[in-house]
Order: C-alpha cells, then structure tokens, then sequence
C-alpha cells in the first residue's frame, strides 16, 4: 500500500535504530502512565503498582517474608512494612495466624484482597491479548527475535541503571 502523502510504499522504507528506541522509549512511557496509576482493581483502595504487586507476590508466594518481599521488589523492609500495615487496614490483607517469638507474621489475602489480585490478573490477560493481536502475522522466528529483543534491551537498561547508581 502506498503512502498518500508521498507515494512511497512504507514497506520498503528503511528504520533506524533511533526510530526503534524512541517508539520502544515511548511505549515504556505510556505503559508506565497506564499501568502504574492507581486503581481500585474492584475495591474502594486506590492501588498503587506495588500494592497491586505485593498482593499477587502474597497470593502466588504465601511463604515469603518482608526481607524476600523487599528483595523482590528492590525496596526496604521498611517500605514493605508500610505497605503491608496500610494493604490491612484497607482490609486486603490479614494475618495467617499469630506468630510466635522469633517467627515473622505470614500474610493471607481476604475476600477483597483475593478481588483485587483477580482484577489485576485480568488486566495482564488484556495486556496479552493486545500484544497477541499485534503479533498475528508476526512468524514463530521473528516473535522468538523480538522477545530477545526486549529482553536484552531489559538487561543493558538494568545494566545502565546500575552504572548510574540506581
């Protein structure tokens, strides 16, 4: 199909690399915006990305404690410990039973926290389906390339971040 404008087929244009990492820099931006606003995920709390986080880390890793909490997402046990007292107090969270001295406090989802993590679980399906429908006519060769694609870019940025000292 030819450009209107220019009558160039688009097909054959050449893309730069720059082309590449400003819409791959621009879609980081835009998912940020999206995914990373707060939300109810069918509750009255306004969720936050490590709220929502930390309930799916508590429903798939029930075990875990605030140090492997922290250590997954890269935040202090303190933060941990913030967000855990006020997911309780919003009633998402709950004790799983009275730790004993020494023993540290496991965490269960209620009813409203089960919601929320089934909201957000939702979310990531729609998030599939639409890179799904992006890739239809993409074949088994060029998904394989484009997910090392994304995966090494994810590793040169870690890598870059931590040169900068994040």
């Amino acid at each position: 199909m030819q450009d209107m404008a220019t009558g160039d087929d688009p097909s054959s244009r050449s893309v730069s690399v720059r082309e590449i990492s400003d819409a791959l820099l621009q879609l980081i931006a835009t998912f940020d915006q999206v995914d990373g606003a707060p939300r109810g995920f069918g509750t009255e709390a306004p969720l936050s990305h490590l709220d929502i986080h930390l309930l799916q880390h508590v429903a798939d890793r029930p075990q875990d404690n605030a140090s492997a909490i922290a250590q997954k997402f890269g935040v202090t046990r303190g933060a941990v410990s913030q967000h855990v007292a006020w997911l309780r107090s919003e009633g998402l969270l709950e004790p799983a039973d009275q730790p004993s001295r020494g023993r540290s406090l496991k965490l269960v989802l209620t009813g409203s926290g089960r919601r929320a993590v089934e909201e957000h679980e939702r979310l990531h399906e729609r998030y599939s389906v639409l890179a799904g429908n992006l890739l239809l006519a993409a074949s088994a060769d060029e998904k394989k390339r484009l997910l090392e694609f994304l995966k090494g870019f994810d590793e040169g940025m870690s890598r870059l971040g931590e040169k900068e000292g994040l």
